[in-house]
């Protein structure tokens, strides 16, 4: 992300399923994002209510309180979510999703959800998981 002059990063797992129109969907809703949002997660494994607090709503965005991940399936980083995560970020020793979840706290991240989400684990749908 250091050599490009994009303010957003998309990061996806490998069995993401996109729901219908899903770049249009994103595009047209990154216009309105307010400034001081520094991660948006696009996708989840689990029903909204089943993950952290919900603090508000913002337009059809859900304001997540932290540990303000829902797997790690489908999510953005604002370029400032970035720099402020890898200034003092060297290794880690959980897996991503927690990792991301601690990472986002420790810099006070504000986090958005997509309500509803665009991303679907296949995982859970479709394919079968060689983890148990």
């Amino acid at each position: 992300m250091t050599n490009s002059e994009k303010d957003w990063i998309l990061v996806l797992e490998d069995d993401a399923i996109f729901k219908e129109k899903f770049g249009l969907k994103i595009k047209k809703q990154l216009e309105d994002i307010p400034d001081l949002v520094g991660a948006i997660f696009i996708g989840g494994g689990f029903p909204q209510e089943r993950t952290s607090l919900t603090l508000g709503e913002w337009g059809n965005f859900l304001i997540k309180h932290h540990p303000a991940t829902n797997t790690t399936i489908g999510y953005m980083l604002r370029r400032s979510a970035v720099e402020k995560i890898m200034k003092d970020f060297s290794t880690f020793d959980m897996p991503i999703d927690y990792e991301l979840a601690y990472l986002l706290m420790r810099t006070n991240t504000l986090v958005f959800h997509q309500d509803p989400y665009s991303i679907q684990e296949g995982s859970k749908l479709v394919y079968s998981s060689s983890i148990r």
